[in-house]
Parts: C-alpha cells; structure tokens; sequence
C-alpha cells in the first residue's frame, strides 16, 4: 500500500508541475484574450495564441467591430505587416482569413527571433481604409514544456489504467464470491 501511494504523490507532483509550465499550451483551445484599441470607425482586439507570444508558429486573431452599433464586420480585408522593431531586415506580409464567426479574422505566422515586434493591420471594409498597430514582446520557447506536458499526459495515462484495472479486478472478484 506505501508503493502505491508513493505513486499517487509522484502523480500529483507531475500533474501540479506540468499545469504550471504548460498554462499557455492549454489556452490553445480556442481561448484568446484580446487587447483593444479604437480607431474610428472600428473597435479592433488583438490576440494571439499561445497568449505570450514565443518564437515559431504564431497564430493572430483579429476581433472587428464598429464601434457605433458593435456589429461585427462581416465583409471586408484585413492584411498586416509584422516586423521585428529594432531590426527593419525582418518583415512578414501576409491577408488574414476571416473564421466562421463573424468579425473574427486569423493567420498563422512563423516568427523566427524574439523581441518587441510591431503588428501593422490595415483594415478596409469596402467603404474606408483604416491602420492600426500593436506591439507584442515575444520570447523564446520553453524546450521543457512539450517534455512536462508529455509526461503529465503519460503519467495521467498510467494512473487511469490502473485505476480501471482495479476497478476491473475488484468486479471481477466480487462476481466470483
């Protein structure tokens, strides 16, 4: 019985420290937090997935609103120009895709340094042209997250399987008396 709850400490530790280190993984799912800026006519969040942005894939998502009736814009092109702020060598140029849900606009980028970059979006919804920017310092990646992350994953699988054999063998004992 000491075995196995040494065991269970051992779990708890690795599942407690991989949540820790692996916070922004877990908000890969779907969950943004916008930061907001106005520039008439338009009401623009800004976010990106992971939340603090780490060199390699890059997801930016782009919240459109108008800012007098909050109605989404629904028909329109968003392109922005991303470039690191002290190094003018670097830039990306690229459209964003509008999502299913209305006002909502993505792209997936590889960032290739970190540092203060600049994110230069111009907006045109058919009728009038607007640009605005967001900086956004981004960092390098964590190596030991994915390796946290992957045993936290392992070990939540292992203590699951014991418990259904348990489980199984506990049932399969009461059967037989």
């Amino acid at each position: 019985m000491k075995q196995n709850s040494k065991f269970k400490y051992l779990l708890l530790l690795i599942v407690i420290t991989s949540y820790i280190y692996s916070t922004e993984i877990l908000f890969a799912n779907g969950q943004i937090n916008y930061q907001f800026k106005e520039s008439h006519p338009f009401k623009i969040g800004f976010g990106t997935t992971p939340q603090s942005p780490t060199t390699g894939n890059l997801k930016i998502s782009l919240k459109i609103n108008y800012i007098n009736s909050e109605q989404p814009m629904i028909k329109g092109n968003v392109s922005f120009l991303a470039r690191e702020n002290n190094q003018q060598v670097y830039s990306i140029n690229k459209n964003m895709i509008e999502t299913i849900e209305f006002g909502h606009y993505h792209s997936n980028i590889e960032i290739p340094t970190e540092g203060l970059w600049v994110f230069k979006f111009t907006i045109n919804d058919g009728i009038q042209t607007n640009t605005i920017t967001f900086e956004s310092e981004v960092t390098k990646r964590d190596p030991f997250q994915g390796i946290i992350t992957s045993i936290a994953l392992l070990a939540f699988i292992t203590a699951l399987s014991f418990t259904i054999r348990t489980i199984i063998k506990n049932r399969s004992n009461q059967s037989v008396d």
